[in-house]
């Protein structure tokens, strides 16, 4: 559980794909939000619950503040699942959940809106850790998030389809950058006469 200690932030632009997600220790071969059910049949149901609870809890908070960003409502609400599963079951299987979340919900296309998710489910699990919120009410946390830019609310464009080279092309890009020419010879005179 090192990863609640660890200093959140962005992963740094131009990162290939495996890199970023290992800025958020994620692993897009993980389980499914299906398969993932199966091994906590009771703690899905609860999770599902909230899930839906959140959905409408962040409408709530976004409408409040008057706005209606796509991006915005998907911070908060993952913010807010997190930080609810963590306080209810604690972060380990809130991660799990909020990952399998992401494998069910998003194509690998969506890799920005992704990283977004995975970033605002991370600060969700830190803010639940953190005891000075422990009597506070999880909306409220949120919504201070939100308000002093703690959330991610926008799409990374370092991230965007357009910009993001693949593992292939990374590893081409390097291989073509050496030089193979070789530099001429050169020999110093006065080594050669003696």
């Amino acid at each position: 559980m090192s990863w609640i200690r660890k200093t959140v932030q962005r992963p740094k632009p131009g990162l290939s794909k495996s890199e970023a997600y290992g800025h958020f220790n994620f692993d897009f071969r993980g389980m499914r939000k299906d398969t993932l059910s199966l091994f906590h049949p009771v703690r899905a149901k609860r999770v599902k619950d909230l899930e839906e609870q959140s959905q409408l809890d962040a409408n709530t908070i976004i409408y409040q503040g008057n706005c209606d960003d796509v991006h915005a409502h998907s911070a908060v609400f993952h913010a807010l699942w997190m930080y609810r599963i963590t306080r209810e079951f604690g972060p380990v299987l809130a991660k799990d959940f909020g990952d399998s979340y992401e494998l069910t919900h998003r194509t690998e296309d969506e890799f920005a809106e992704r990283l977004l998710d995975l970033y605002n489910n991370w600060m969700g699990r830190v803010l639940a850790s953190d005891h000075e919120n422990v009597p506070r009410n999880d909306m409220e946390v949120i919504q201070e998030a939100l308000n002093s830019g703690i959330l991610q609310t926008t799409l990374d464009p370092a991230y965007s389809k357009e910009r993001l080279l693949t593992e292939e092309e990374i590893l081409r890009s390097k291989i073509f950058s050496f030089n193979f020419v070789e530099k001429p010879k050169t020999y110093n005179a006065s080594l050669i006469l003696k």
